[in-house]
């Protein structure tokens, strides 16, 4: 495997922002494709294949294939998710063939950005301090790549592209189970991005595809009748 890759040893530990950080020192050429993978999954052959055709197609856009639109009160968090056999749930929405425009690319399954999207080496600071002075930054680092990529007016595209498989078959209700607890600690973290001038701006989402949007209504819903019931009373 070395002849085909290079290990590359971090002197600081800035969390999963790690596999990022290493590829910035090293490479310099503002054209060179940067992908991110996770070490639970497994990837198809033509992952890479596809991702470099699409960022073509947008060569201003970092490309991936699972994503989350954040929203607005009261609704917020709606998904694209990219998983084998992935149950569809209320929240997710389905990526148009030529992109669909997203606020935060998921990295598990694999994203593609450029190099000069991000600061050069003796710069790397400028992204990697937000990891370490922020807790809830430094444990997402998707949230805090996006946002930084928003800050540069990089804007970030998820595609219906090749389905990944998760090494741990136990994961596959792990999403809908964990997700309120999930979209909790994703929330933080936005909000620490945003009050640091990171994320920049919101894509509109319909709330009908939301975590919370329908709960919320259903909320409002029965609020009402249970009003008109003590009226009517």
């Amino acid at each position: 495997i070395h002849q085909y890759c290079q290990l590359i040893v971090l002197d600081e530990d800035y969390g999963p922002l790690n596999k990022l950080v290493g590829p910035l020192q090293k490479e310099n050429a503002p054209e060179t494709r940067i992908i991110t993978f996770d070490d639970d999954i497994i990837y198809p052959d033509n992952l890479v294949k596809y991702l470099h055709e699409e960022i073509i197609k947008r060569p201003k856009a970092a490309i991936g294939t699972a994503g989350i639109r954040i929203g607005s009160f009261p609704s917020y968090l709606s998904y694209v998710t990219n998983y084998d056999n992935a149950p569809r749930r209320w929240f997710n929405f389905e990526p148009v063939d030529n992109g669909s425009k997203v606020d935060i690319l998921i990295g598990y399954a694999g994203n593609m950005y450029k190099r000069e999207y991000f600061p050069t080496a003796h710069k790397l600071e400028e992204l990697t301090r937000h990891a370490l002075e922020d807790d809830n930054i430094y444990k997402n680092d998707d949230i805090l790549i996006s946002s930084w990529l928003s800050k540069q007016g990089i804007d970030r595209y998820v595609y219906p592209g090749p389905e990944v498989l998760r090494r741990d078959v136990s994961y596959h209700g792990g999403l809908s189970n964990g997700i309120y607890s999930f979209a909790q600690k994703a929330y933080k973290a936005i909000k620490s991005c945003e009050r640091r001038g990171l994320l920049c701006e919101r894509v509109p989402v319909k709330w009908c595809w939301t975590v919370s949007g329908p709960i919320v209504l259903l909320l409002m819903l029965l609020l009402i009748v249970v009003l008109l019931y003590f009226i009517r009373v």
